[in-house]
């Protein structure tokens, strides 16, 4: 037995320990200090090209008069040393984007000083810009461009060096120290103590599929899909909110120019916590979203390995399952392709579902461990739900359609009984989303609810596109328009079309040999799959299926693409040829067995490779985002959860009063102001209206009374309090959401520890 006396007695991880100490303590007292200011406008040497400086306005002031367009302020500050920064600026404009500003060095040297340029809001009053230093910079330089005639008053800038720099040092150095004393220890391990070759395969084999999945994040950039700038500002809006003590995020105060969007209400942030707190903790952009990447890239390896060597038993077969999906194409197109990230997160439970519903339907409904096979798929549902509620949907109908082939099973009292506890436990554990969610939607109308007209069939593949070999990048989707003319990776892939040959092959050579529990659950699986690519071709009679009744009329436009049906026929045509696989292994010829491993293997892995390696060299749309800021606030696609009928003409607006009301003053922060007003005498209509799209669970009352004010939609959907006449006092108005939300959340807190503490207690008795 390995005794932790052996360890300590190496004097290379006695060592490696003390160095890592060191970096830590380094990090700790970076901390002390704090954010320190190291430059303003009073500090730093400053040029004012097209404008001047006016006394009456205290700041740098530029219009359409002066006739210039360019760079109209300048200011250099002192040697910045290496850290991450946050620039300040206090402004007037009175129109978006008439200027930007940004912070770069005149030397250009190689990824010293990393940063975007901020476009100015107006309205915004103030703005920051955060950028890194990665080394000693003598020449950086704040840079206000003009680019308009409206109005530009820059009355304040402040440069501030903050202690970011040191908490990133203290995470990667946990980060890697946890990565090199894993790697010392098991290295150790492995020299004194025989290790089987299979546990090596699984030790090494699981990161490195997580690596290959992961290969177009080693670069210094962000390929940009479909929908990146989407899934960026939601870690961003998410991070903003963790900081504001806003958990759980409903409605995010970063979008839409402060008035909120209620994007975390109908899609689950649950896993975006990983890069949100990297972000907070002082992460560019690029490392957050990358991370978050490869941690999904890594727990679907792992994932998909231990459900595969569950269902067979066979650390082989684990391996051979998490290789074909981890490196399955259409999953890599969904990470690099489209960006697609709630549908890729929600990929990496759908093999949960595939080993809970293989116990449910194939075990022993005598034993007493089958009554806890629920759990894997209660698991596997609420993962893909606060991914992606339509891949949830996608799958709920796929498996309504396992259970009406397997009716006579799903009829078993205990089998029945299960399942029962699939769709209790998937709404326990993710009914802290679920209450708001239903809420929110049947409270009002959304923009979402205007698709129901749209015909999706001309969005399917063709039939080629399931045999389609070498998996390029490609930027066609629109089949029935251009053909297979750079067509995007859709499909199961060469591997596993080559393992469901083989499945087919072995099921008819070795008949006699073959394990019959295993042998109909491929049989089901591969019609599930067969049937999930038909229907995700161009053929399948989708607009007909549309007009059938109002029902079918709204529930077919919510899938949007034919096409995400192919997640559904990825894993089950993976286990269709983990079940041929198993048969050769057990069953096959030596030579045979080696042969069908190496052309298997070889397949998926070079196939992959290309697929990966095609993505960076094919894939032009690429960005290095450090300054978050950059994105703006508005990048919410089609806008599907908007209040019905909003116009998107948004900025930073101020209260707006209604006849007879007088604002005596007005503050915002985040979706939370307070308004002095002053409402006339007499019968009359009062209101005021707040820069807030109005989404159920907005609060109105008076700050120091506490009565209650009536809150309605106005213009444009804004948040409208209806005052009572001759009121005098200060307004307070906030989003305080519902409190039956808080007792849901309660509700899935309960649910998960329950399940916790069952397990500890079952894990003590098995050691006892």
């Amino acid at each position: 037995m390995w005794k932790k006396s052996e360890v300590w007695k190496n004097k290379k991880f006695r060592l490696l320990m003390v160095l890592e100490v060191i970096l830590l303590l380094i990090g700790i007292v970076g901390l002390i200090p704090g954010d320190r200011v190291v430059g303003d406008e009073s500090t730093m040497r400053v040029a004012v090209h097209g404008g001047e400086y006016l006394e009456e306005k205290q700041g740098y002031y530029i219009d359409g008069s002066y006739g210039y367009n360019g760079e109209f302020l300048t200011m250099w500050p002192e040697t910045l040393r290496p850290g991450v920064y946050r620039l300040r600026l206090v402004l007037e404009a009175s129109d978006n984007e008439v200027s930007f500003f940004e912070v770069k060095s005149s030397t250009g040297q190689f990824r010293n000083l990393l940063s975007n340029s901020v476009n100015v809001y107006g309205g915004a009053g103030e703005q920051t810009c955060q950028f890194y230093v990665c080394g000693v910079e003598k020449d950086a330089a704040i840079t206000v461009n003009y680019s308009g005639g409206e109005p530009l008053l820059i009355k304040k800038i402040e440069l501030v060096h903050t202690n970011a720099g040191s908490r990133i040092l203290i995470c990667l150095t946990l980060a890697g120290a946890l990565l090199v004393n894993t790697l010392f220890l098991l290295f150790c391990y492995m020299k004194k103590y025989t290790v089987p070759l299979e546990t090596k395969l699984v030790w090494f084999g699981i990161p490195g599929l997580a690596v290959l999945a992961s290969l177009p994040l080693f670069v210094d950039y962000m390929i940009i899909g479909a929908d990146s700038i989407f899934h960026w500002m939601r870690i961003e809006a998410l991070a903003q909110s963790i900081a504001q003590g806003n958990i759980p995020a409903r409605i995010e105060a970063l979008w839409l120019y402060g008035h909120g969007y209620a994007n975390s209400v109908f899609y689950c942030d649950t896993f975006l916590t990983l890069p949100a707190l990297l972000r907070l903790l002082g992460f560019d952009m690029n490392t957050a979203h990358g991370t978050y990447v490869f941690a999904v890239n890594l727990a679907t390896a792992v994932i998909a390995y231990k459900c595969f060597r569950g269902c067979f038993q066979d650390s082989r077969i684990g391996m051979i399952g998490s290789m074909l999906y981890t490196l399955a194409p259409y999953r890599i197109y969904n990470i690099y392709n489209r960006d697609a990230l709630g549908e890729y997160t929600a990929m990496t439970f759908l093999p949960l579902l595939i080993y809970g519903f293989y116990q449910i339907f194939t075990g022993d409904v005598e034993e007493k461990e089958y009554k806890r096979n629920w759990l894997l798929p209660a698991f596997g549902f609420s993962g893909i739900i606060q991914s992606h509620v339509l891949s949830c949907e996608i799958v709920g109908g796929f498996t309504l359609l396992l259970c009406l082939i397997l009716i006579k099973k799903v009829l078993r009292r205990q089998t029945f009984l299960e399942l029962v506890k699939v769709v209790a436990g998937t709404i326990a554990f993710s009914f802290w989303f679920l209450v708001p969610f239903l809420d929110m939607s049947m409270s009002g109308k959304y923009a979402f609810a205007g698709n129901s007209g749209n015909l999706i069939q001309n969005r399917g593949i063709l039939p080629a596109n399931i045999f389609y070999t070498m998996q390029a990048a490609g930027s066609n989707s629109r089949f029935h328009e251009k053909g297979l003319l750079e067509t995007e990776p859709i499909g199961v892939g060469m591997a596993v079309l080559l393992g469901v040959g083989a499945f087919w092959l072995v099921r008819s050579l070795l008949r006699e040999k073959r394990d019959s529990r295993l042998d109909r659950a491929a049989l089901t699986a591969f019609f599930i799959g067969v049937f999930a690519l038909i229907a995700s071709t161009s053929y399948f009679p989708w607009n007909a299926i549309q007009s059938w009744n109002k029902v079918t009329g709204m529930l077919v436009p919510m899938l949007q693409f034919p096409t995400r049906l192919t997640l559904v026929a990825v894993i089950c045509m993976t286990f269709v040829t983990c079940v041929g696989a198993a048969v050769i292994l057990k069953q096959g010829e030596r030579f045979w067995r080696n042969a069908f491993l190496v052309i298997l293997c070889g397949t998926a892995l070079v196939f992959s490779l290309y697929q990966t390696n095609d993505i960076l060299l094919k894939k032009s749309g690429l960005i290095r985002l450090y300054t978050a800021e950059a994105m703006g606030n508005s990048g919410i696609l089609g806008g599907e959860y908007l209040p019905e009928g909003v116009v998107r003409n948004f900025g930073y607006d101020s209260a707006v009063p209604s006849g007879g009301v007088e604002i005596l003053s007005f503050e915002k922060k985040n979706l939370d102001t307070v308004t002095q007003l002053k409402v006339a005498s007499g019968e009359g209509n009062y209101w005021v209206e707040l820069p807030m799209l109005l989404y159920k669970g907005y609060r109105a009352q008076d700050a120091e009374t506490g009565e209650g004010f009536e809150v309605q939609a106005g213009e444009n959907q804004m948040v409208r309090v209806l005052l009572p006449e001759g009121y005098n006092g200060t307004l307070h108005v906030w989003y305080a959401g519902m409190w039956y939300w808080r007792v849901a959340e309660l509700v899935s807190l309960a649910a998960a520890l329950a399940v916790i503490v069952s397990g500890v207690k079952k894990r003590m008795r098995f050691r006892a």
